[in-house]
């Protein structure tokens, strides 16, 4: 991907267990962009801090998104497209923190917004929980009922300006990546 004057934020959100994730990877990597995403630099200081209950992962979570939002600035600033991903939410202010964003620096902005049947994605989110192979500090565990009351009160869609497109992943066999690919690159 040629990086031209005005550089491209790929913005990549939704619910948890959407396919946020492997979307996201699947961007960085076919127009060979840097990646940055909440719940890695969350499970960088985790790590660091060892110790994982409820109060401190919200905490540190919270930590995260700032860190998120200063990375995706400096990459801007420095005029170099990336992908951010992460559970963006509308009662966290997080689209006038990307409205706010662009106003200061000029970007592209292309928000691949994720959405799956509820039923799938609390079905999914169990499975993640039951499986071990997340971060234990997530504590996905004590999640579930305010995950199904986000679900309901629709935090998930936020609209930060700039071009949308809305992918459903309840089927992910039916997501056809290389096109939304397309989409960000065009």
């Amino acid at each position: 991907m040629s990086r031209a004057a005005s550089p491209k934020l790929i913005v990549v959100t939704g619910a948890p267990a959407t396919g946020k994730t492997v979307l996201a990877r699947y961007l960085a990597q076919t127009l060979e962009l840097s990646l940055i995403s909440k719940d890695e630099i969350k499970e960088q200081l985790l790590d660091a801090y060892a110790q994982f209950d409820p109060d401190r992962s919200k905490t540190i979570g919270e930590i995260s998104f700032n860190r998120l939002f200063q990375l995706i600035e400096g990459e801007l600033r420095a005029k170099r497209s990336l992908v951010a991903e992460a559970n963006f939410k509308w009662t966290l202010g997080h689209h006038n923190r990307f409205q706010k964003l662009q106003q200061q620096v000029e970007c592209c902005t292309i928000q691949i917004h994720c959405r799956a049947a509820s039923a799938t994605i609390l079905d999914r989110f169990q499975k993640r929980v039951t499986s071990g192979q997340r971060h234990p500090g997530h504590n996905d565990q004590f999640s579930m009922e305010a995950l199904a009351q986000n679900l309901y009160d629709n935090i998930y869609d936020i609209d930060i300006g700039g071009q949308r497109v809305t992918i459903d992943t309840t089927d992910f066999s039916l997501v056809d990546y290389k096109a939304i690919a397309d989409i960000c690159q065009g």
